[in-house]
Formats: structure tokens, C-alpha cells, sequence
């Protein structure tokens, strides 16, 4: 199985980041996560609809919208976005799964981002390697 996603990012709805894995790009995950929550709010005002991906000359965002969480990936912009979703999908079940106990009681969470810090020993096998 060919690895494609480079960089992930889980993020709620508002923006803030949970859980990162950056492989290339250098950025500061909280201000990522305010840029996307920004286009994503502007795509829906210009649009009726919500920014699925975007790209550079040599990435690709990747966005997956489930439930109150956006999964993003970054990968060569010459990889297939199909792959790249079935890639998110696969990712966001065991996020769900993995992490079912913490999201049932959300509205009580602790707020602390290190709960998901091990996230990446469950979805190396998606990941391309460093």
C-alpha cells in the first residue's frame, strides 16, 4: 500500500488543533488551525458550501469534514484526492474509535491536547515516513 499523506492535522470546527503530525512544513499548529477555520468560513459564505481541498504547486490540503471535527492531509499534489480520502476515512474511524471515551463526554473535556498525542502509533501505516 503506497503512503500518501504527508502532514495531519485533526481540528475542531473552531479551529483549534488536537493532534498533529508534520512531516515537511514548518508552521505553528494553532495558527494553522485559525487560517483553515478562516478559509473554511469564507468558503461557506462565497460558496453554500464547505472548502473540501486546496493546493499549491507542489501540495495538496485534503479536507475531510466528520462529524464536529475537519481531518486534514497534505500530499503531493500529484496524488489522488481518492486515495487521500479513503486515507482520512480510515483515519477519523480509528480517531473515533481510539478515542470514543473522550468524545462521548466532549462537552466535559479537560481541553488538554496531549490526550491524542499517541495517535501516531495508530496510524503509521497511512503515513509516509519521515
Amino acid at each position: 500500500m503506497a503512503k500518501v499523506v504527508q502532514d495531519f492535522w485533526i481540528l475542531t470546527q473552531a479551529g483549534k488543533v488536537l493532534y498533529q503530525r508534520i512531516f515537511n512544513v514548518k508552521m505553528h499548529a494553532q495558527l494553522f488551525g485559525a487560517l483553515l477555520s478562516a478559509l473554511t468560513s469564507f468558503s461557506k459564505e462565497i460558496t453554500n458550501s464547505g472548502l473540501t481541498n486546496f493546493q499549491s504547486s507542489s501540495y495538496k490540503f485534503t479536507i475531510l469534514k466528520r462529524e464536529q471535527f475537519d481531518f486534514v492531509a497534505t500530499s503531493s499534489s500529484k496524488d489522488k484526492t481518492k486515495k487521500v480520502i479513503g486515507d482520512l476515512k480510515k483515519m477519523s474511524a480509528i480517531f473515533f474509535k481510539k478515542y470514543a471515551d473522550i468524545l462521548a463526554n466532549w462537552d466535559n473535556w479537560n481541553q488538554n491536547i496531549d490526550d491524542f498525542s499517541d495517535f501516531e502509533e495508530d496510524i503509521k501505516d497511512y503515513l509516509k515516513d519521515r
